[in-house]
């Protein structure tokens, strides 16, 4: 479901500040190859018991031997073999050493330690290989900060400044933390529409069809930061010891309406979802969806989500229709080569892996996750 309730406001505009701009690639949009992707092993197949359960499969990620490890946000972190068979739990719930109340980010380095953020008191802990808890540091709360993710061992922190007004450019930036030494580093910043205006006074929700920022960036491999613009299929990188930022794909697709239908049936999704959580919804909130319905863009996004994957890979998906069954998801090389696109169903996200071997999280008709490791055909690289 997409952002029914969040306060804030998202100005969309086209930003070509102090970038290395490529030309666009429109043609190379329409002859990107079909890739297959082919399920060779699903987590806990055929299995419903507790360590089988999850909410959402909120975390996922791969170790370079091919464990998987799975959590819910607020639930229990558990770790499977490369067959999808469960080994064990990784730590537990509660306050000590080794336990975490609200993991937001995880990730394996390359020696398989797996490194985990709890949202709270910003903890930073590592696991053995075996699961066996080795030492606990903290990440800084930053002003403005909007995601989190673990990339090569290293915590990277997502933030967003606010701004006076909608519109504004701000500077999207990560903060690297190193749990092994405890070093901090601050990638180079890149432009971003400002997302809220200081107070959220002009929009109590965000208009329908919007983007967040907060899933459109990434840390490649090599440690520079990844925001993809999600109103074109545009993907910016700026490294550390670089002047100024580098366009690495930057393709000029189509655009595709938005219908007033379409805003018909994400309004009533949305206030579907309002009267589940409260029956006694003031009038306000109606207001202040027809102002989201009125203030969505024209056409729908070329990326809103952006994922690295371990290989480097860089994989965009498509946003779609309320009616849509399935997404596009486009996959470019490091360097922004376009490699091929695949369709995944709509609920379904790419969570970690490589290409080659790419692990989805979709859902049944019950709503439980289903994690699901691919085997991708019709790659070249």
């Amino acid at each position: 479901m997409r952002h029914a309730l969040a306060i804030a406001t998202l100005s969309i505009v086209t930003l070509t500040v102090g970038c290395d701009l490529a030309p666009a690639r429109g043609g190379a949009y329409e002859s990107m190859p079909r890739l297959t992707p082919d399920p060779i092993v699903e987590i806990c197949a055929g299995r419903d018991d507790p360590p089988c359960q999850f909410m959402g499969a909120d975390l996922v990620s791969v170790a370079p031997d091919g464990r998987v490890a799975v959590a819910d946000m607020l639930g229990e972190l558990r770790e499977f073999d490369g067959d999808g068979s469960y080994l064990r739990a990784i730590g537990r719930k509660g306050a000590g050493p080794g336990e975490y109340r609200a993991l937001v980010a995880m990730g394996y380095d390359d020696d398989g330690y797996l490194t985990t953020l709890d949202q709270a008191g910003m903890r930073v802990q590592r696991f053995d290989t075996a699961g066996v808890f080795g030492d606990v540091t903290h990440a800084p709360m930053i002003p403005g900060l909007m995601g989190a993710s673990v990339s090569r061992g290293r915590v990277a922190l997502f933030a967003l400044p606010g701004a006076a007004a909608v519109g504004d450019t701000v500077m999207a930036h990560v903060l690297l933390v190193d749990p092994a030494t405890g070093d901090t580093a601050s990638l180079p910043a890149l432009p971003e529409p400002a997302l809220a205006t200081g107070d959220g006074s002009i929009f109590p929700m965000l208009p329908l069809f919007s983007v967040m920022p907060s899933d459109r960036w990434g840390v490649s491999d090599d440690g520079a930061l990844l925001l993809a613009d999600g109103e074109r299929m545009r993907i910016m990188r700026r490294e550390s010891d670089a002047e100024a930022p580098r366009v690495v794909v930057d393709l000029a697709p189509t655009p595709r309406p938005i219908t007033a239908s379409d805003l018909e049936t994400e309004k009533t999704a949305q206030l579907e979802v309002a009267l589940r959580m409260n029956r006694n919804l003031p009038p306000t909130f109606r207001a202040a969806l027809d102002e989201a319905a009125n203030s969505a863009p024209k056409s729908y996004a070329f990326v809103s989500r952006l994922v690295v994957l371990d290989d480097g890979t860089l994989m965009t998906r498509e946003d779609v229709s309320p009616a849509a069954d399935s997404a596009r998801w486009n996959a470019f090389t490091a360097s922004g080569e376009p490699v091929g696109y695949m369709l995944l169903p709509a609920d379904g996200r790419v969570a970690a892996g490589r290409l080659e071997r790419l692990v989805v999280v979709t859902h049944d008709v019950d709503d439980v996750p289903r994690i699901v490791v691919y085997r991708v055909g019709g790659v070249e690289r």
